[in-house]
């Protein structure tokens, strides 16, 4: 799959610059602020908005020059020319940014990114210190996938997933053709279900087992004892990873034993 069929969410890349939990909120939640605004005034509206319902999320020293570099992106949703379409302006500075770092190509078309295109100045900015890390997580990721690395970097570090892992993930991704989520859910949908356990694949969280078991004695209690059908009702209802069916499979297989004795 060429880089111009990739499908990214660009705040994923913005984020990697945060350090904690509560950093990714506030980006995301101005992000999400800065859709389909209206009028002249829509964008000051928007932050206005924010001051009035999260301000502690405006608090961060890389808001304030983010805002400025926004502001210059933002162009109105007009009715008036209702095939133009909406652009948001957060999108349009990432974007903005991607084009500089390739020397004029826009990300998916990009074969390589440079900082040359950036003066010390600009990467020392609040709101830049996302590109030093893509640019240098981008050329670790090329070296395992080069066609796959722009996917890959949007992935960020606070997930902790290792490189061989975060590679069979996108093969996966791709074998089964996946489209009702973005890659990053599917990767978070992982980690997600690794936090079940103590030791991956090994011994499960004690109080997660416990539910588990429960509800799988109360399924053979209805005549349910199908080993691939108890399997695929518990990572529904639990939200498993694939990665961990093989280890759902041999609970179900175990507890099986242990209510046939």
């Amino acid at each position: 799959m060429p880089n111009n069929e990739l499908i990214v969410e660009l705040l994923n890349y913005f984020l990697l610059q945060m350090n904690d939990k509560e950093s990714i909120q506030a980006a995301q939640y101005i992000e999400f602020k800065f859709r389909c605004l209206n009028g002249v005034d829509g964008l000051n509206l928007a932050v206005e908005s924010i001051k009035k319902e999260k301000p502690a999320r405006l608090e961060f020293d890389w808001v304030p020059p983010l805002l400025e570099a926004v502001s210059a992106f933002y162009t109105p949703l007009d009715d008036s020319f209702p095939d133009r379409g909406y652009t948001n302006p957060f999108e349009c500075f990432i974007e903005a940014v991607f084009e500089k770092l390739s020397g004029g190509d826009i990300l998916h078309l990009a074969e390589s990114f440079s900082l040359e295109h950036f003066s010390e100045d600009e990467l020392s900015q609040p709101h830049l210190q996302w590109v030093k890390k893509f640019v240098q997580r981008h050329a670790e990721l090329s070296m395992i996938s080069k066609p796959f690395a722009i996917r890959m970097a949007q992935v960020h570090p606070l997930e902790k997933v290792d490189d061989a892992t975060l590679l069979e993930l996108n093969d996966e991704f791709n074998k089964n053709n996946i489209n009702h989520m973005e890659f990053t859910d599917y990767v978070r949908w992982f980690t997600r279900s690794r936090d079940h356990f103590l030791v991956e694949n090994e011994t499960l969280e004690p109080e997660c087992e416990k539910r588990m078991k429960e509800t799988l004695f109360a399924w053979f209690q209805g005549g349910q004892s199908d080993v691939g059908e108890l399997c695929y009702w518990l990572a529904r209802n639990y939200k498993f990873h694939k990665k961990h069916h093989d280890f759902l499979k041999r609970l179900i297989e175990g507890v099986i034993r242990t209510s046939e004795k």
